[in-house]
């Protein structure tokens, strides 16, 4: 006979007003597991504190994937861009079509979080991909000045990743990529490279001073070099060091070349092509801060009036960010929603003419995309008249047939959908703007 003990838990805590409704945990019963502490103490003989802390988790999460590709420098493409349009223009052009590509993707699964992580909901894909649920809500409510006067203040946090992964996705995908192969090729290239330009100098260089002599005749050295140089495909001052050594310079304008290469190489992998080693978030997370306040007053000839407020802070985020290792960050889609809403209504409760309401709803919505911000305002007020009728025991037949024990609302204005509570009570109803709604309620 003890509720608390005949019934299983729910492992979450059942939404008791407006805005608090709006998040909501969804149980699966067939994959999850959950805690839920829940604690009342009575201070005094009037005030009452209430505790309640839930968590839940799955039993099996969604697997993490590796995504492994492997790139292998093409010989024989970079050769033939030398070929066709020089060296130069070939180690600063690199594109795809440099590499030959190959991916191998494979799964590897999680260990069970600690109970810790989720209470701090860690933004660990460890966590996540267990699509952790936690809430806190406490209370402070009791009855003043006679019982004329009931409180409630409360305070709930709220936080639950709603979606890890997608159904051909995984919450997270590790990119590696490997590019191999290109640095015996790039020496063994330069070599060649510069051996037949020196081929081509000492094949010329007899006929490159007999034109310079001719042209120092007309103008100064620096000059004569650079109208001598074109007719022969090379520039002197590379072949030759300080010392007049051919052989040594070559060496060194080998390591140069390929020095150069490389860091083209690297640039290319790094900043000109996206495919630096990254994680790819995907997952969705909705939190919520909501501070519920109500006060109701009894007058002495049976009369009340109730003011219900309620704040809510309240944001779901869209994460598709793509992280590189390089702190460069991609965000493919991704989007922050933002809510900040308030929720009013103020009841009087006559004893003979029956409870009228007013309520009012305000939100203002945040949208952060990656070209800026959009806000969006709405409104809805709204006035019911709810009247009770008791005529099971009345004598008039037709009052007692029709009537008997039934609730008559008449509502005016608008409001929006989700659970609404008025009057005492909380119901699911879908969004209504700008008109009169009746409703009518037989008790058999």
């Amino acid at each position: 006979f003890i509720p608390t003990l005949s019934y299983g838990p729910i492992v979450y805590r059942e939404a008791t007003s407006t805005l608090q409704s709006k998040v909501v945990h969804n149980m699966n019963f067939v994959n999850e597991l959950g805690h839920q502490l829940d604690i009342n103490r009575m201070v005094g003989d009037n005030i009452n504190l209430t505790l309640n802390l839930s968590t839940a988790r799955r039993i099996h999460p969604f697997n993490g994937q590796m995504k492994v590709e492997t790139n292998v420098f093409d010989t024989l493409i970079f050769q033939s861009d030398i070929e066709n349009n020089g060296y130069e223009d070939a180690i600063t052009n690199f594109n795809s079509n440099n590499w030959q590509s190959s991916t191998e993707i494979d799964t590897y699964s999680y260990q069970n979080p600690n109970i810790m992580s989720i209470l701090f909901m860690d933004i660990d894909e460890e966590i996540l991909a267990f699509w952790p649920y936690r809430q806190l809500f406490t209370e402070i409510s009791g009855d003043l000045f006679n019982d004329r006067l009931y409180f409630s203040i409360g305070y709930d946090l709220f936080d639950h990743i709603k979606q890890w992964g997608a159904e051909t996705e995984s919450g997270m995908t590790h990119n590696i990529y490997n590019f191999t192969g290109y640095d015996s090729v790039l020496s063994t290239t330069a070599s060649n490279y510069w051996d037949l330009e020196l081929e081509t100098y000492q094949t010329n260089i007899d006929d490159y001073w007999t034109i310079f002599n001719y042209y120092i005749n007309f103008m100064d050295s620096s000059t004569a070099h650079e109208q001598v140089s074109p007719q022969f495909g090379f520039d002197i001052d590379e072949y030759i060091d300080e010392y007049n050594n051919v052989e040594n310079n070559i060496n060194t304008l080998v390591d140069s070349t390929v020095a150069a290469s490389s860091e083209l190489i690297n640039q290319y992998i790094i900043s000109d092509h996206p495919s630096s080693n990254s994680n790819k978030w995907n997952y969705e997370i909705e939190r919520a801060t909501t501070l519920p306040l109500s006060f109701a007053w009894t007058f002495e000839n049976g009369n009340s009036i109730l003011t219900y407020i309620e704040q809510q802070w309240r944001e779901k985020e869209f994460n598709y960010e793509e992280r590189y290792i390089s702190g460069h960050n991609i965000s493919n889609g991704s989007k922050l929603e933002k809510f900040n809403e308030q929720y009013f209504s103020l009841t009087f409760k006559h004893i003979k003419f029956g409870t009228f309401t007013f309520i009012s709803n305000h939100e203002k919505q945040t949208i952060s995309i990656e070209t800026g911000e959009i806000e969006n305002f709405n409104r809805w007020d709204g006035y019911q008249w709810t009247y009770d009728f008791h005529q099971k025991s009345s004598n008039n037949m037709i009052a007692r047939n029709i009537l008997g024990d039934s609730r008559l609302s008449i509502f005016y204005g608008s409001q929006k959908g989700g659970l609404v509570c008025a009057n005492g009570i909380c119901a699911t109803q879908p969004e209504f703007l700008n008109g009169f709604k009746l409703n009518y309620t037989r008790l058999f």
